[in-house]
């Protein structure tokens, strides 16, 4: 089982997925994965025995889904000697104003690109202001003919967290989502991604209360 993606798209997904510590989609975890250590204090520890990981954009203003992002787009281009055109920052809402005339942006999900999310009343109890949240993320995988889609995300819930959503669930609103193909940086070569250690597999039950889980398929990943 493979995913087209470009080469660029491949080395982010390849690189995002090393890090990821959770699947909240089967349970899984992996130690050597990164989270943040204590939680709240935006300090990002990977590996076993945990290490500081420095990303170039963080600052101690913001949460570091956006720096996490950055870092992967950065280590990529780098490992394939591409000159990274993406304008770098640890806010989500200004890196997303400052690439959106830089790249192809659309609402559809492909393997590689950032997904950029402006949606719902905050969840933060200290925020009485009804203001919107906003996140960023790596799409890792669009499955079931774009109905579901996988992500590696920073910053969720403390880590860096592999992520399922059933794009058609009401409570998933693709409106709220826009996608800017940075992954197109490489040319435009396909390339297929072979996933490390996952397998497909029919999902005989809905996965969370509530949540966008993808409903008829998910990927399993076996951490040893």
């Amino acid at each position: 089982m493979g995913f087209v993606t470009t080469k660029l798209g491949s080395e982010i997904i390849q690189k995002a997925y090393s890090m990821v510590s959770y699947n909240s989609v089967d349970g899984s975890s992996n130690s050597d994965g990164c989270e943040e250590i204590p939680k709240g204090s935006n300090k990002v520890f990977c590996g076993n025995p945990k290490e500081k990981l420095n990303f170039p954009t963080l600052n101690s203003e913001a949460a570091w889904c956006q720096a996490f992002v950055d870092f992967l787009v950065d280590f990529s281009c780098d490992k394939l000697n591409i000159k990274n055109l993406m304008s770098r920052t640890a806010s989500v809402v200004t890196s997303y104003n400052n690439n959106k005339s830089k790249f192809r942006i659309d609402n559809k999900p492909f393997p590689g690109c950032i997904g950029f999310r402006y949606t719902g009343i905050t969840t933060n109890k200290n925020n009485k202001d009804g203001s919107k949240t906003s996140h960023s993320f790596i799409v890792y995988a669009v499955l079931d003919n774009g109905n579901s889609m996988l992500t590696i995300e920073g910053n969720s819930n403390d880590k860096v967290q592999l992520n399922g959503y059933n794009t058609k669930d009401k409570t998933f609103q693709i409106k709220d989502h826009l996608f800017i193909h940075i992954e197109e940086m490489s040319g435009g070569e396909q390339e297929v991604f072979h996933p490390f250690n996952f397998k497909e597999v029919e999902a005989s039950e809905k996965y969370g209360t509530g949540k966008s889980i993808i409903k008829s398929y998910f990927l399993r990943r076996e951490f040893k």
